[in-house]
């Protein structure tokens, strides 16, 4: 459930993107902004990840498309928290609410009274199963496990967001 989450997740929020903003934000535990304030989106690619008490923070500004807060997190010995932050750009912004009915339809798999979707922000929590580290059985649920995924996945948006620069990205 965990990967098809993830990706259901990336694809959507490649789909969607909106207008430009001002303020900032910082996501919380709970999954939503802090002072619900657009960030100040730059217009240089970043993606950085950071270690938290019990897992990592992704943290992606990908110029004109969206600035996403990702945090994956230990609970226990047998759960992952994953922890959504997302903010749209662009001038796709017309798919937003389409991609909020179909992340709605997925509401059963989110921690209850976790899942917002407006005004060109997503937020949500998935609390998951335990699950197997792809590296040896060791390493599952490891905060050095989502280290080298979050790591991974900024590798993928960079790539994505040259052939963006390029014209030649297609709808993920």
């Amino acid at each position: 459930m965990y990967k098809r989450l993830i990706v259901a997740a990336l694809m959507l929020a490649m789909a969607a993107c909106d207008d430009s903003s001002t303020g900032a934000g910082e996501s919380t535990s709970n999954g939503t902004s802090k002072n619900g304030k657009r960030p100040t989106q730059s217009m240089e690619f970043s993606c950085d990840v950071q270690d938290t008490e019990n897992g990592v923070r992704q943290v992606l500004n990908f110029p004109n498309r969206m600035y996403e807060i990702t945090e994956i997190s230990r609970q226990g010995t047998d759960k992952i928290l994953l922890d959504y932050d997302i903010w749209f750009y662009g001038p796709e912004a017309y798919d937003f609410p389409k991609m909020c009915a179909k992340t709605a339809e997925d509401a059963r798999f989110y921690v209850e009274g976790s899942y917002s979707c407006e005004n060109f922000h997503l937020v949500y929590q998935v609390l998951d199963e335990y699950r197997e580290g792809e590296r040896d059985y060791g390493a599952a649920n490891s905060i050095e496990e989502f280290r080298l995924e979050a790591l991974g996945d900024c590798e993928s948006k960079y790539e994505w967001y040259l052939d963006d620069l390029r014209g030649d990205d297609e709808d993920y």
